[in-house]
């Protein structure tokens, strides 16, 4: 059970990592940093490697480019799309049971960083990577959560960055 209030302690912590972070990249670095503590150990070290190297593959790609570049970000959304269908394909039903939500708020914190219509694609793909939640959820799309200052679709809803 303790281990459980950790995980949600760390949640929080993350979320102090971007919300107070003007450093997009060392958010991420820091988030790279505490994956073993989100995803510990359950059967497959495995999972945390892919999704290890899947963060790496984003902070490199953004310290490669030019934050404002629509396809460097779609590139990289792409490159961690890669990375959770192979986890995925492990096919490991214990492990997507007990930390489906973990690694919901993994991803969607890694798409959080790229910003709105990066978190739009990538829980996007997620959430439809399995075509049981494909089904429940096709008919309604506004079941997925809307970051801050976003609308429906991801996009700023009060200014747009350029």
């Amino acid at each position: 059970m303790s281990t459980v209030h950790d995980a949600i302690r760390k949640r929080v912590n993350m979320d102090d990592i971007i919300n107070q972070s003007s450093d997009r990249q060392a958010a991420l670095e820091k988030l790279r940093d505490e994956l073993p503590l989100i995803f510990p150990p359950v059967e497959e070290p495995e999972e945390i490697i892919l999704a290890k190297a899947a963060l790496d593959n984003a902070v490199k790609e953004w310290q490669d480019s030019n934050p404002q570049e629509k396809e460097s970000r779609h590139n990289t959304m792409l490159q961690c799309e890669s990375h959770l269908e192979e986890v995925k394909r492990q096919n490991m039903p214990a492990f997507e049971e007990q930390h489906e939500k973990q690694i919901e708020s993994f991803f969607y914190k890694l798409a959080e960083a790229f910003g709105p219509q990066a978190f739009a694609y990538c829980y996007e793909k997620w959430l439809y990577a399995d075509n049981d939640r494909t089904t429940q959820h096709s008919t309604n799309s506004q079941e997925s959560p809307t970051p801050p200052g976003t609308d429906s679709l991801g996009e700023p809803s009060t200014h747009t960055q350029s």
